[in-house]
Parts: C-alpha cells; structure tokens; sequence
C-alpha cells in the first residue's frame, strides 16, 4: 500500500462510490467537495432532498406559530413564576416572535412583552 493512500490516522482512503480503489488525500477531498455539491444539486433540482433542519418556529405546530394566527384577540396568558406561582395577563395579542408575544393592555393601552418560555396556558377569549 502506497503512503499517499494513507489518512492522518494511517486508514485506507477510498471513494465513497468505490470500495477497491484507495486514493490520495487531495484526491479525495477535492473528489468528495464536488462530488457532493454535484449529488445536492441534481437531488434538489429533482426534488428528492427534502428541507434540511428542524421545521420553522413559525409552522402551525409549534407555539409562536399557533399564536401568530391568534394575533388581535383578547387572550389570558397564565405563567409559572418559579415553582409553584401562577401570575396571568390579559390584553390583545399584538406581536409574536420566537420566544416572546406582547400583549396590550386593555385600560392602559401599554405594551407588556411576555416570555413564551414560563406560559403554561393561553386561553382565547
């Protein structure tokens, strides 16, 4: 076995298509790099590569999501203050975003900013 057929860790360095055949390393890297570019390319113009990631924070089955369809109702939020505090608010639901949803005040008309992360019920009322 020649010594450019070697990787760092003295492996084997073969093509990922072929089994047989070992290659050197700038060989393999350059080979791999567009191989794969090329394999992302046709995959996704033919529509076989499916979204990669988890699904946005805005689809409908994650909280923010549910929310943002909920935006100009009256609603109660009802949060977890620590271990065992609940403490609810009330208003319209104006602005959704990943972590938080701002409310605003019914008598007030001020905008209170809530933490998505300690609701634990929201009621539309």
């Amino acid at each position: 076995m020649a010594k450019e057929n070697l990787n760092w860790l003295n492996n084997k360095v073969f093509h990922s298509g072929s089994s047989s055949q070992p290659v050197t390393m700038s060989e393999s890297v350059s080979e791999t790099v567009q191989r794969d570019s090329t394999t992302r390319r046709n995959s996704t113009e033919s529509g076989l590569m499916s979204e990669q990631g988890p699904p946005p924070v805005s689809d409908r089955y994650y909280i923010p999501g549910y929310l943002k369809r909920q935006i100009g109702k009256n609603i109660k939020a009802e949060f977890l203050i620590g271990t065992a505090m609940f403490m609810d608010k009330t208003g319209i639901l104006r602005e959704v975003g990943v972590n938080y949803f701002v409310l605003e005040d019914y008598i007030s008309h001020a905008m209170v900013m809530c933490d998505l992360y300690s609701v634990r019920f929201v009621t539309t009322l």
